[in-house]
């Protein structure tokens, strides 16, 4: 501060201070207006702004409780020192109160030289309305004052609040989330806090954070950023400390293990073990997602079974006779009524007498019943419906059952054996060794016990699944 400016100022603070001693001499050496026994309050921030409310008596009784429990006194050398030499003792209608030194004080504490004239000491020149000293613009900057405003003149990113320091301009610029400080609402540097996280500056692991939601990781224990451990949720593997983030959206946790075989889940809702922890999903709910997808007829429902497997469509692969739907044929034998398209109209024995049969003996002679789709299909067991070996009850003779033959199927070029029979004497279930697909089946080499022979075919029931047998 320059010494003229100084003394100017003090000067004008002495005058003030007269002039407010007079108007007190005036009006019976105090500031108080009440009467005789009424009690009333000293002026607070008035024009000089160095009076602190105290309370006083107009009788002039020094009693504490008089002065609402304040230290009585009969003169400001009565009262406790302030610590600040920016406050000073006052005693009014025996009361202790203080009042804020003049501006321009000297003083001490704090490491300031003068007083602001609000009880501070502060640096002499960080109050002086000038730029001076090693302040960068007025009364702010440098190494004693307060930092400087956005917009304010500087030197470095120290002269400022927000740290930053426009190289060319020279002058404070607010804080952003890009540059290289930590200011603004930061919990870190350019991250955390609600402006950063707005703008998706998250804070990587280890910075600073005091939630969640300033991590890439989701995950602030203890005030720094860290991966997630097993069992918390999650959206993404990289937020891991196993780097698994395990399940459908919006119900994921980090889990132990990649959990993706079938009908695996780390969810304790589904396996009955901890969140974080994958195990087979508990059987009756639904798979992961892309898993056991139900098929158009038969095979998964969509759910999980015992011991991480898809449920099946219960008793699907024997509930549609693949047969219905496919075309009949067969060697030479009965026609019209007896014609090939009995033995997959669904009408069982027993319904009517209407039957398919073939010119047929009890040797192989190259008989054979045949059903051809339009489309591939998987089949894994038959059902043959036939008369008994004794005759049956539409008056056959015996020796027209359908006892021996081969099973055989189309691989596009050629007929391949699935398997034979023999001896059979009855209606009959056969499951193939292993399941084909093709678009035609046949019983090759048809031949029946000793009797009539020309074997008849009630119905052919054609499956996917093995063991089957059709509803009574």
């Amino acid at each position: 501060m320059k010494p003229t400016h100084i003394v100017t100022q003090l000067v004008s603070l002495s005058g003030l201070a007269l002039g407010l001693a007079a108007v007190g001499c005036a009006s019976g050496g105090s500031l108080t207006g009440g009467a005789g026994g009424e009690s009333s309050t000293t002026a607070n921030g008035t024009s000089n702004g160095t009076t602190n409310p105290t309370t006083t008596s107009g009788s002039g009784s020094t009693g504490s409780g008089m002065c609402m429990g304040k230290p009585s006194c009969g003169a400001p050398g009565d009262c406790p020192a302030q610590a600040s030499t920016c406050l000073t003792n006052t005693c009014d209608g025996g009361c202790c109160g203080t009042a804020d030194a003049p501006v321009g004080t000297a003083c001490t504490d704090g490491g300031g030289t003068v007083c602001d004239g609000t009880g501070t000491c502060v640096a002499m020149h960080c109050m002086d309305g000038l730029k001076d000293a090693d302040e960068s613009d007025i009364d702010c900057g440098g190494a004693s004052c307060a930092k400087c405003a956005d917009t304010k003149k500087c030197g470095t990113g120290a002269d400022c609040t927000s740290g930053v320091c426009d190289p060319t301009a020279k002058t404070c610029t607010p804080a952003s989330c890009t540059d290289a400080v930590k200011n603004g609402t930061e919990t870190d540097t350019d991250c955390g806090g609600s402006v950063c996280d707005a703008q998706n500056h998250l804070c990587a692991l280890g910075k600073v954070c005091v939630g969640a939601a300033d991590c890439t990781s989701g995950y602030c224990p203890a005030g720094v950023c860290a991966l997630r451990p097993d069992g918390q949720p999650c959206t993404a593997d990289m937020q891991c400390q196993n780097a698994h983030c395990v399940g459908p959206m919006g119900n994921q946790f980090c889990c132990n293990t990649a959990c993706n075989g079938t009908c695996q889940a780390c969810d304790s809702a589904e396996t009955g073990l901890g969140n974080g922890t994958c195990g087979n999903i508990t059987p009756g709910l639904a798979a992961p997602p892309g898993q056991c997808t139900p098929g158009p007829l038969c095979g998964n429902d969509g759910k999980c079974a015992a011991g991480g497997v898809c449920e099946q469509v219960p008793n699907c692969s024997c509930g549609t006779n693949l047969a219905i739907g496919a075309t009949p044929l067969m060697s030479s034998g009965g026609g019209g009524t007896f014609g090939p398209q009995n033995m997959n109209d669904g009408v069982a024995e027993g319904v009517n007498c209407n039957w398919s049969w073939v010119n047929s003996g009890t040797t192989p002679s190259g008989a054979y019943f045949e059903l051809d789709w339009a489309a591939p299909q998987t089949i894994r067991s038959i059902y043959v419906d036939t008369m008994t070996s004794a005759g049956g009850p539409c008056t056959s003779p015996s020796g027209r059952n359908l006892g021996g033959g081969t099973v055989q199927w189309w691989n596009g070029a050629s007929w391949v054996t699935a398997t034979t029979f023999s001896g059979k004497t009855n209606d009959f279930q056969l499951d193939l060794p292993a399941a084909v697909t093709t678009t035609k089946l046949r019983i090759f080499d048809v031949t029946g016990s000793p009797g009539n022979g020309n074997a008849i075919l009630f119905e052919w029931h054609v499956y996917s699944g093995v063991g089957c047998v059709p509803p009574p």
